[in-house]
């Protein structure tokens, strides 16, 4: 009897454990936001490297090809546009209440773009609210 008791509380236990792992599935991201995640973690690669904003896409080039994809991400799905990367931003600019993005979707889906900013944040926003965050 004892056995059984130890054998159900282990068994109890260990379901558990694993109905409360941290690791949890995540909702997978859309393709869309995929592609932003990946152009903001290369302009912030390539800030880190070169010490400033890149200024141009011949300074983000080294580091696209060395990502698994390479290119591919510079084009949203949404509308078919390339991403509009937003050039020499302040990396100073992160710690504000409106972070500046710096890269979006041309034209987007439903009069909304899907837009990332400095701290990887993605959001859909009208074209108003691009231009204001872009600060160009």
């Amino acid at each position: 009897m004892y056995r059984l008791i130890v054998l159900v509380l282990f068994t109890l236990a260990l379901c558990t454990l694993a109905g409360c792992s941290r690791h949890s599935p995540q909702a997978e991201l859309p393709q869309a936001e995929k592609n932003l995640r990946a152009v903001a973690e290369v302009y912030l690669e390539a800030s880190a490297a070169l010490g400033r904003s890149p200024k141009a896409m011949e300074e983000l080039e080294p580091y696209l090809t060395r990502r698994a994809g390479g290119d591919s991400c510079l084009i949203s799905p949404n509308d078919g546009q390339p991403v509009a990367i937003i050039w020499n931003v302040s990396l100073a600019e992160r710690k504000g209440a409106a972070v500046p993005i710096i890269a979006h979707e041309r034209e987007g889906k439903s009069g909304l773009r899907k837009a990332i900013d400095l701290r990887l944040g993605i959001r859909e926003l009208t074209e108003d609210e691009v231009a204001k965050l872009a600060r160009r």
